[in-house]
């Protein structure tokens, strides 16, 4: 091997380490960012015990007053997630791109889930019914060079009388505090008793 050609070399294997390390140094982590994110679809939701799901696939839109994510808008929200129908309960899970917003270069903004924790399960059928969920998960955007950071979403599922179930959440990066467990009190326990013998007994006038 001559001393040009392994000159040449030296220099070449030089220039792609500058150009590693120029790229490795303009990555940065994700955040800080928040975001309201508003469901354009009705979720499909069962809750039979001991885990209920809630089946999030469809269009989504994502507003952000600051932070990483500003000026976002339409995204997708793609997967079923598991949750306990017991509050304070978490369930462990992996959900890649569970939400995904396009960061207006090309790529997406991308949260990938890990846990899901149950804060509020008040269930009454054909009345109304609450279930807060506080999801953990991370949040990066290759296209960017965002590395992902801890993240977390708090959902909120809703359903009025014998209509669908409707969802709403708000994304945090660092991660917010979770929400206090909600429990049901004995009045709610009581009504819910109730409302569920009060269904079987129109159920069964109906066979």
């Amino acid at each position: 091997m001559s001393y040009v050609t392994k000159t040449l070399q030296l220099a070449a294997l030089a220039a792609s380490f500058a150009t590693a390390g120029a790229m490795q140094a303009q990555a940065s982590p994700f955040g800080p960012a928040d975001a309201t994110i508003s469901f354009l679809f009705a979720p499909v939701v069962t809750t039979t015990a001991p885990t209920g799901t809630a089946n999030l696939s469809g269009n989504i839109f994502a507003s952000s007053a600051d932070g990483t994510l500003h000026g976002i808008g339409a995204g997708t929200s793609s997967g079923t997630i598991t949750f306990s129908t017991t509050p304070g309960s978490t369930v462990v899970e992996a959900a890649p791109v569970l939400f995904s917003f396009a960061d207006g270069s090309g790529g997406f903004f991308n949260f990938d889930l890990t846990s899901v924790k149950t804060t509020s399960f008040l269930l009454s059928p054909g009345v109304s019914s609450t279930i807060a969920l506080y999801l953990l998960g991370i949040t990066g955007d290759t296209n960017l060079g965002l590395t992902a950071t801890p993240t977390s979403v708090t959902l909120t599922l809703n359903q009025t009388g014998t209509s669908q179930f409707s969802a709403s959440a708000s994304l945090a990066n660092p991660p917010a505090p979770p929400p206090p467990v909600e429990t049901p009190e004995p009045a709610t326990l009581t009504l819910l008793g109730v409302g569920l013998l009060g269904l079987g007994a129109a159920r069964r006038r109906s066979l």
